[in-house]
């Protein structure tokens, strides 16, 4: 696993985590949330003593919405896990285009096996940009000099 896949799932882990807190004890229903007072109401449930962190999270996303958000994100990434497969690409050498090949970490989703590319730098190591764009939707940095 990637650094970025682990990074990734912690962020996953974590929005799950609050939203958990969030609903735990609270009844079925739609959010109401009254920023002013510090509470929300779900589905006839007042739930105080939120603190202003839990206030917005609650403004922004519906916490069971965000549960099945973490849950489809999650099986995402584990679609695109990372495998080493041989690759291969053209590269120039002497005026003459040698084939080239090399065992790589990849997407196994995106990246079939016996895949070959046009060039070296056409192989994306590491996460496909499908669990890089994930990243990016959880604000976990997707800095491709690490991976």
């Amino acid at each position: 696993m990637s650094d970025l896949t682990y990074r990734l799932l912690e962020a996953i882990q974590a929005k799950e985590e609050k939203a958990r807190a969030i609903i735990e004890g609270a009844g079925d229903g739609p959010w109401r949330v009254a920023s002013r007072w510090g509470c929300a109401e779900r589905g006839g449930t007042s739930v105080i003593g939120l603190t202003e962190s839990d206030i917005h999270f609650i403004a922004d996303n519906d916490p069971s919405s965000v549960l099945r958000r973490c849950e489809a994100d999650r099986k995402l990434v584990e679609l695109h896990g990372m495998v080493w497969r041989n690759i291969g690409w053209l590269e120039w050498d002497e005026g003459e285009h040698a084939e080239m090949s090399a065992e790589i970490p990849v997407c196994g989703l995106c990246v079939p096996k016996h895949s070959s590319f046009p060039r070296r730098e056409d192989v994306l190591e590491g996460p496909c940009r499908t669990v890089r764009f994930l990243a990016e939707g959880y604000s976990v940095s997707v800095d491709s000099k690490e991976e």
